[in-house]
Order: C-alpha cells, then structure tokens, then sequence
C-alpha cells in the first residue's frame, strides 16, 4: 500500500466534463455506471460528463442511504455508491464481509481514477501498480469492475499461497472435533489459542487447540 493521491480533481460534482482527459472521463463514467447499476439510472447516459440527470440520481441515491442529499460525489458517498458491488465480490470470492471494501477504503478512499504518491505507478480505485502488474492497463485500473474483482483474486491466491499444506493438514485433523467450518476459521486466523465463535461452552478455536494438542500426545 502507499499514501494516495485520491480527489485530484475534486469531489466529483455536476459540470465537471472529461471529454478532453481522459483520466477524468474514465472516473465519471465509473461513478455513472454505479448508478445505474443501483438502479439509479433514469436518463443516465454512459459519458464523460457528469450533467443535470448524473447529479440528481446522485442526489436521489444520498437521500435513499440517509446522506446528505447534496448532489457531491466524495468518499462516504462513493463509498455506499460501490457496498453494492464490492460485496457482491466478496460473495463470488467467499470472502467474509468487509474483507474486500475495508482493503478498498483504505487504499483509495474510493475514488475510481485514484493515483499514488508514494509509487505513482499505485493506480485507480484497488492502486494496482502497473510497473508490477504490467499486463493491466491504466484503463482496467481505472475500470472498478476489473479492479475489484483482480484485488479480490490477488488476494485470495496470495491466501492460497500462504496457507501450507501443512496448516491444511492441521485444520482437517480439528475439523473431526469442531467442524468444518470453524476448523476453517481457525486456520485463516492463524490458528490462535482461543477467541473464536461459541461452541457448546468453549470457543471453537480453544476446543481446536485442545484436540490436536490431545491428538499429539496420543501415544504411537
């Protein structure tokens, strides 16, 4: 992660117009296409001018979420404007709530054509640096649809790389005593000592310890 230079242009509000920049365009038709896709979309039309209409569904969907009607696009506001479809990829990914859009707030405050300062390669709403990942555009970056769904698959094949075949191991062995389920849990929480949910009076995570720490002192 690096520092972000998120709202360059300002929060994003009627009049603004980014047909001659093309970084600015792509941030309002993004913004656009997220309120369509919450149903927000009577005359929204797919451009890069945020006009009269893109400003009043904008107000409309702040007054629908309890927000300040004002008609201004910034980080709470964008931040409702993608809970939609950032948890509509957490789902795709099996990811628990929240895994996804925290990583995304904290990255870019939301803002689709975000850029980095620390690393001005960090680019769009996920920062995906593009001297490292070479093959993704600065318009796929700037894409939030790409972009939410190439961080979730970053990190869920870094979780995969992560996890050993050996703490696989470990959690199947509780998974007999506590289930499958909370044996999972345990293992993405690094296998702790105790705090997990509830199980029959003891924590999941301690009656997991408990039995493959039973388990290792079995006489063989």
């Amino acid at each position: 992660m690096s520092k972000i230079g998120a709202f360059d242009y300002g929060f994003y509000k009627q009049g603004m117009d980014g047909r001659n920049d093309a970084r600015l365009g792509a941030g309002l038709i993004a913004i656009k296409a997220e309120l369509v896709f919450n149903g927000f979309d009577d005359k929204i039309v797919l451009n890069p001018v945020f006009g009269e209409a893109a400003a009043n569904r904008l107000g409309e969907f702040q007054a629908n979420k309890g927000l300040k009607a004002d008609k201004v696009a910034g980080p709470i506001t964008l931040r409702e404007l993608f809970r939609k479809r950032i948890e509509q990829t957490e789902d795709l990914f099996d990811f628990w709530r929240g895994t996804l859009g925290r990583q995304i707030w904290l990255e870019s405050n939301f803002d689709p054509i975000a850029k980095g300062v620390v690393d001005p390669d960090d680019t769009g709403i996920a920062q995906i640096n593009l001297r490292i990942h070479s093959t993704i555009t600065e318009a796929q970056a700037f894409d939030p649809v790409f972009a939410f769904r190439w961080a979730a698959q970053y990190i869920a094949d870094a979780e995969a790389r992560i996890i050993s075949e050996v703490d696989a191991r470990k959690a199947a062995r509780a998974a007999y005593n506590v289930g499958t389920e909370y044996a999972k849990q345990w293992m993405l929480a690094r296998f702790p000592a105790s705090g997990g949910p509830d199980l029959g009076g003891q924590d999941s995570f301690t009656r997991a310890t408990n039995y493959i720490a039973l388990i290792d002192k079995q006489d063989w």
